[in-house]
C-alpha cells in the first residue's frame, strides 16, 4: 500500500493507518506492536498510535533522512503484526531476581507490555553484570514502593 508522509505542527513526521487495514491486517487488538516496512528498504517495529481521526504511525527522523523523504512523499508500506510478547530476550537476572520475590513477580506481570519491555531494555542494554545486578534490584526495590515508571532505575542512576 502507498501513503503519504505527513508532517504535524510539531515537526513528527508520520503516516495515516487506515481502518480497513487495521480491521484486515493487524485485527482488533490494536495493543500489539506492528512491523513497519517502508520502501521495501528499511524495517522496524513501531506502536499504532491513536488519534482523534484513526491510527497513525511515527516515523522518525532517521528514517526519513536514511530514505530522503519528506512531508508530502509517498512511501510504500507493508504492515505486519507482530506477535512476539516481548521484543527483548528477558534478563536472565531479572528471571532470577522475579524468581526470589513472588510478589515483584506478580506486580511485573501486571505491567503493561511497554513497561516489561522498557525494563528488559535497561537492563539488556549494558554489558556490564553488576549494573544488570543493580538495576534489577532498583526495579524490583521500585516495584515493591509502587513505582511503575521504567526510567526512575535510570534517573537515580541504578
Amino acid at each position: 500500500m502507498t501513503y503519504t508522509l505527513q508532517q504535524s505542527e510539531d515537526g513528527n513526521q508520520f503516516i495515516n493507518i487506515p481502518e480497513d487495514v487495521i480491521n484486515n491486517r493487524i485485527g482488533n487488538d490494536t495493543s500489539q506492536r506492528v512491523k513497519c516496512e517502508l520502501n521495501d528498504k528499511i524495517s522496524f517495529l513501531s506502536n499504532l498510535s491513536i488519534k482523534e481521526d484513526g491510527h497513525f504511525i511515527r516515523i522518525g527522523e532517521k528514517i526519513s533522512e536514511s530514505l530522503n523523504v519528506h512531508p508530502g512523499d509517498n512511501l510504500s508500506v507493508i504492515l505486519t503484526r507482530e506477535i512476539k510478547s516481548f521484543h527483548f530476550p528477558m534478563p536472565d537476572i531479572l528471571s532470577e531476581v522475579l524468581s526470589l520475590l513472588p510478589e515483584v513477580k506478580d506486580l511485573f506481570s501486571r505491567l503493561t507490555e511497554g513497561r516489561k519491555r522498557t525494563y528488559q531494555q535497561l537492563i539488556n542494554d549494558t554489558t556490564s553484570l553488576t549494573l544488570k545486578w543493580e538495576r534489577s534490584r532498583e526495579i524490583a526495590r521500585q516495584l515493591k514502593m509502587g513505582y511503575f515508571n521504567p526510567w526512575e532505575v535510570v534517573e537515580n542512576r541504578a
